[in-house]
């Protein structure tokens, strides 16, 4: 199945946390860490990064506030423990990682995600600080190599989400804008994608 999956994005470093995994080559090292961006507008968002290899060892030395730039070849979901909840999160597995310098722009954040629609969309009205706005709350499910699940939520929003708005159920769409971070109500919170591009790259399996 065609899958894009790639994030581009930079941020500072929180805590990072590395540990040892053994694997079919050996003893490998898995470093995991949160990723403060910072937009355009002066929001921050935050990223949950995780490596491995010669890249999670470099990582590893990282200290708290380092600026890095992150390419990731893949989105995906994973448990997450903080403290003494566990939750299912969306995850950025990094591929590379590299120092960028203090003062450096950190408004990197691109993304480009395919996966198939879950559901049938639904175009909503939504009350916002500019005023009423079109929106579509969208599902993209992709396999992994493993054959394991994924699913990735996305926002489309004004023309772009009422142009939209008659994607099937199982269409493939391909989706390029940013990813995002929001919070509300008691301690939620959900990272997922920003559209500002959007393209039905194959109707449903059994359409």
């Amino acid at each position: 199945m065609l899958n894009s999956n790639l994030v581009i994005i930079s941020g500072k470093v929180d805590v990072v946390k590395s540990k040892k995994e053994q694997t079919d080559k050996g003893l490998t090292t898995v470093s995991r860490f949160r990723l403060t961006h910072t937009d355009y507008t002066g929001r921050q968002h935050r990223f949950i990064i995780e490596c491995r290899g010669r890249t999670a060892d470099k990582v590893s030395n990282y200290q708290k506030g380092t600026n890095v730039i992150v390419k990731a070849g893949r989105i995906m979901m994973d448990k997450f423990t903080d403290g003494n909840s566990t939750q299912t999160l969306v995850l950025v597995y990094a591929i590379a990682i590299a120092e960028i310098p203090a003062g450096t722009d950190l408004c990197f954040n691109t993304v480009v995600f395919s996966g198939r629609l879950t559901r049938e969309p639904v175009l909503q009205t939504v009350k916002t600080s500019k005023g009423d706005k079109k929106v579509l709350n969208i599902t993209l499910c992709y396999n992994d190599l493993n054959g394991v699940p994924h699913f990735v939520a996305v926002d489309v929003w004004n023309k772009l989400a009422e142009s939209s708005n008659s994607a099937k159920k199982g269409s493939m769409i391909e989706v390029r804008g940013s990813l995002i971070y929001k919070e509300w109500g008691n301690n939620k919170s959900q990272t997922l994608i920003n559209a500002n591009e959007l393209d039905f790259v194959s109707a449903p399996i059994n359409a």
